[in-house]
């Protein structure tokens, strides 16, 4: 399935984009987490969250190809 991805902060820089359309064949996150640690192997050293439909999602989280994704970096509060 083809799921537009959004990355933000450093995983923009890591990844040279802030946002691409990736083929994946899971339907969940951690299928999707394979492929993009897969073309971009700096990321598995990296601390991130992954947001499916603008919630926190967990690995099992199921995603459909029309799912809002988006990598976001950690988060300093204030």
């Amino acid at each position: 399935m083809k799921l537009q991805v959004s990355y933000f902060g450093m995983l923009a820089e890591i990844t040279g984009t802030s946002g691409e359309l990736l083929d994946v064949q899971d339907n969940d996150v951690n299928g999707l987490l394979k492929t993009v640690i897969a073309k971009y192997p700096e990321l598995s050293r990296k601390q991130f969250t992954v947001a499916v439909d603008r919630s926190i999602a967990h690995k099992e989280t199921s995603i459909s190809e029309d799912s809002e994704i988006a990598f976001l970096p950690p988060f300093a509060g204030g």
